[in-house]
C-alpha cells in the first residue's frame, strides 16, 4: 500500500496527537474534510494550494483518492499513520514547515484596492467576485446595494461589509475601541459559505497588517474578530466553515492568502500567479479570499485615531 507523505500544518499536528478515530465531514477533489469533535478537524488537501495550519498538504495536483462521507477515519498516534478511504497518511515523516507571512508596505497597499479590484473584475469576469469588484468604490463609500445584488443574501452581505467600513470610521471619531462586527456569518452559497470566505481572509489579512506600526485600523479589527467570531460562529454556519474562521480569527498563517497579499503589495503585474491559485479554490471559496484581502487593505484608509488621513 502506498504511503503518502504530506506536509503538515501545527493546528493538524495538534489535533492528531490527540485522537484516534473520526470520520469524514466531506470529500470532494479540493480535499476531504476529517472530523475528530465537534472542533476538531482537519483538511486533506492538494498541495497546490499551500499548507494550512489545519491541513495536510499531499504532494501532487489531486489527491490519489476519494473519500464519502461517514467513512471511518483511523489515526495510528503511535505510528503516525493516518487511514481514510483505502488511503494511507504517513504524516509522522511529514515536514512541519512554518510559512513566515510577508512584510508588505500598508502605506503602499492602501492606494491600491480600486485599481486592483477592477483587474481582477477584467481578469475573472464570471467569478462570484466580478460583480462586486465592478462596483468597488461603491462598496467603500457605502452605497446601497446596486441593480445585479438581487437576492437577500447578497444585499445582507454587501450591507455588512459597508456597514463594518462605516462602523469603524464612527469607532474612531468617538474613540470606541470596542467596535461589534455585524452579522455576516453563514451567508451565501459553498460548502464555506462566500461570507464566511471573505470574512476569513479579512481576518488573515488583519492579522499581516497588523505587524506593522502602520497597520492602524487593520490591527484593531484583528484583535476585534480574535474576541468575537468563535462564539459567532456557533449554530451559523458549516463546521468546515467554522474550522476557518477560528483559525483565521487567532491569527494563523495560510500561505495562499499571504503569497495573494503579497502579490499585490509586489511592483510584478497583478493579478499574477498567485491570484490565480487563489481564484481555483472551490466553487465561490477563491472569490470570497480576494473579496476579503481587498477589503481588509481598505481599513488601512481610514485614519487610525490620532493619526490624518493619507
Amino acid at each position: 500500500m502506498q504511503l503518502i507523505v504530506p506536509h503538515m500544518g501545527d493546528t493538524a499536528r495538534s489535533t492528531l496527537a490527540s485522537f484516534s478515530r473520526g470520520a469524514v465531514l466531506s470529500g470532494h477533489e479540493g480535499g476531504i474534510w476529517c472530523r475528530f469533535d465537534a472542533q476538531s478537524l482537519i483538511l486533506v488537501h492538494p498541495e497546490r494550494h499551500g499548507l494550512l495550519p489545519f491541513g495536510l498538504a499531499c504532494p501532487g495536483g489531486a489527491l490519489p483518492g476519494r473519500a464519502e462521507t461517514g467513512t471511518p477515519v483511523e489515526n495510528d498516534r503511535g505510528r503516525g499513520l493516518l487511514r481514510c478511504g483505502g488511503m494511507v497518511f504517513d504524516y509522522g515523516r511529514a515536514p512541519a514547515p512554518r510559512p513566515v507571512p510577508p512584510r508588505v508596505s500598508p502605506s503602499r497597499l492602501a492606494g491600491r484596492t480600486e485599481d486592483a479590484a477592477l483587474r481582477l473584475a477584467r481578469a475573472y469576469p464570471v467569478s462570484f467576485a466580478a460583480p462586486w469588484l465592478r462596483h468597488w468604490t461603491a462598496l467603500r463609500d457605502g452605497a446601497a446595494p446596486p441593480p445585479p445584488f438581487g437576492s437577500l443574501w447578497e444585499q445582507a452581505l454587501w450591507n455588512a461589509a459597508t456597514t463594518l467600513l462605516r462602523t469603524f470610521l464612527r469607532a474612531e471619531e468617538a474613540g470606541n475601541a470596542e467596535t461589534p462586527l455585524p452579522p455576516m456569518i453563514g451567508l451565501g452559497p459553498g460548502l464555506t459559505p462566500l461570507s464566511d470566505d471573505i470574512l476569513c481572509s479579512w481576518m488573515h489579512t488583519a492579522h499581516i497588517l497588523a505587524a506593522d506600526p502602520e497597520g492602524g485600523n487593520a490591527a484593531r479589527f484583528a484583535r476585534i474578530a480574535a474576541r468575537s467570531v468563535p462564539a459567532l460562529c456557533a449554530g451559523r454556519t458549516t463546521p468546515q466553515s467554522a474550522a476557518c474562521l477560528r483559525s483565521a480569527a487567532a491569527g494563523e498563517y495560510f500561505g495562499m492568502l499571504g503569497d495573494l497579499l503579497a502579490e499585490l503589495d509586489g511592483a510584478g503585474a497583478f493579478p499574477g500567479a498567485a491570484a490565480g491559485r487563489v481564484m481555483e479554490i472551490g466553487h465561490t471559496s477563491g472569490s470570497g479570499f480576494v473579496l476579503g484581502m481587498l477589503l481588509a487593505v481598505e481599513l488601512l484608509r481610514i485614519p487610525a485615531k490620532g493619526e490624518n488621513p493619507r
